[in-house]
């Protein structure tokens, strides 16, 4: 390749990368796990050989070479567990030879569903993005899901500003069941016919 992406680590401690930065053939800079913007999650919570190690890295900025930055804020979610879905079947073959006992008339097949849970520690999501060089900002404007369902977060609208002043706002509306959401309607500045 004549021009290639590097990749650096920015910040390490003794459980591995907590901060890294990319940057591309240009030299615009993408920094990624900035300022706590990591999730962190734990496999086999509630089991005494417990893991758990950073999973996801946040981009928190993009620098340009002539200075203009873009920031990207997150909000924390309290702890959370994920269902991973697995199980296992058994199935016991018997052998016997002419000489020996038969074999039992019942063949012994067993399946059994496994509920292998992971915790999320820090879990994040976006709610602002806003430059060093404009007066303006993008505000996603989310709420919690109900108990029960298979996700965590859902986005209600995004809101532009500009000095504070909103300029423009993008409504969302979904059709959902408690696995998925599914979005159904986009309103721009309240217009309700689009």
């Amino acid at each position: 390749y004549e021009f290639e992406l590097k990749i650096m680590k920015k910040v390490m401690d003794q459980y591995g990368i907590k901060e890294f930065l990319i940057i591309d053939p240009q030299g615009v800079i993408y920094n990624f796990g900035e300022n706590d913007a990591t999730e962190q999650t734990m496999i086999n919570p509630a089991s005494p050989d417990k893991l758990s190690a950073i999973t996801s890295f946040f981009l928190t900025s993009i620098v340009h070479p002539k200075g203009d930055i873009i920031y990207f804020q997150y909000d924390s979610e309290a702890p959370y567990f994920v269902r991973l879905s697995q199980s296992f079947h058994i199935s016991k073959v018997y052998a016997h030879s002419q000489d020996a006992c038969p074999a039992p008339s019942t063949n012994m097949n067993y399946t059994q569903p496994i509920l292998n849970l992971s915790k999320i520690l820090d879990g994040k999501y976006l709610n602002r993005i806003y430059s060093s060089r404009s007066d303006l900002s993008i505000d996603f404007n989310s709420r919690a899901s109900n108990d029960g369902d298979e996700y965590k977060r859902v986005l209600n609208n995004i809101s532009i500003y500009q000095k504070s002043v909103l300029v423009e706002k993008v409504e969302l509306s979904y059709i959902r069941n408690e696995q998925r959401f599914f979005l159904n309607k986009v309103l721009f500045n309240g217009d309700k016919s689009q």
